[in-house]
């Protein structure tokens, strides 16, 4: 039991378990009731069934790419839901129109519309950094917060591909999936967009952190 706790700390502490939990489990999610989508038996069982027998005649070195693809489709999802509001943090005061902003402009004048939020995470993991519990719980509530969110998303989205595999008209299956996935990729971008500032946000607010201890010191 000993050697499971530990494994199970190790694969959480190097981002593996938190990653499999809040990103390639929602992006299997979708994928998989992507997949079940185009699959012409007449019940769920059935296709699940078909499915299953896919998935055994892959060779296990495809599973490699296949668990990225689940990974960047999860984390598609986070990101559709943050441009959307969902997961906002309460000290967030912007509207979807500043989100959607975020599309635009240059990225170098342009002002992070989370920057008190990411400020204020970033001033609590300085001033807790000898303090493993302190980080370790706050990073917990994160990832769980992460996750639960995520995965929220995903059924929504796997609902209503599943409602639509119902319909006998092909089109109307490739058109909502292509929808799904443009918006997927739409976020993907925002994401990075987003992300971009936000680096510029953290290492800022490190100077400003590493400056105010260096006069403390000083003094």
């Amino acid at each position: 039991m000993r050697d499971l706790g530990n494994g199970i700390k190790y694969l959480y502490s190097q981002f593996i378990l938190r990653d499999v939990l809040s990103c390639i489990t929602p992006g299997a999610i979708v994928v998989l009731a992507a997949f079940l989508l185009f699959i012409p038996e007449p019940s769920l069982w059935q296709r699940l069934d078909k499915l299953f027998e896919y998935s055994r005649s892959i060779h296990w070195l495809l599973y490699i790419p296949l668990f990225g693809v689940f990974y960047m489709m999860g984390f598609a999802v986070e990101c559709l839901e943050r441009l959307f509001g969902i997961r906002i943090h309460k000290l967030d005061e912007s509207c979807f129109q500043q989100r959607l902003r975020i599309f635009c402009g240059n990225l170098a004048e342009k002002s992070d519309i989370y920057k008190v939020f990411r400020e204020k995470a970033i001033e609590f993991f300085w001033m807790s950094r000898n303090h493993d519990w302190a980080g370790q719980n706050y990073e917990r509530l994160v990832v769980l917060k992460q996750m639960c969110a995520s995965n929220f998303g995903a059924i929504i989205i796997a609902g209503v591909l599943f409602g639509v595999s119902f319909c006998q008209n092909e089109w109307v299956k490739i058109g909502v999936l292509s929808l799904v996935i443009l918006f997927l990729l739409l976020s993907l971008f925002w994401g990075y967009r987003d992300f971009t500032i936000a680096v510029t946000t953290m290492e800022n607010k490190f100077r400003s952190l590493k400056n105010e201890e260096k006069l403390k010191e000083d003094e």
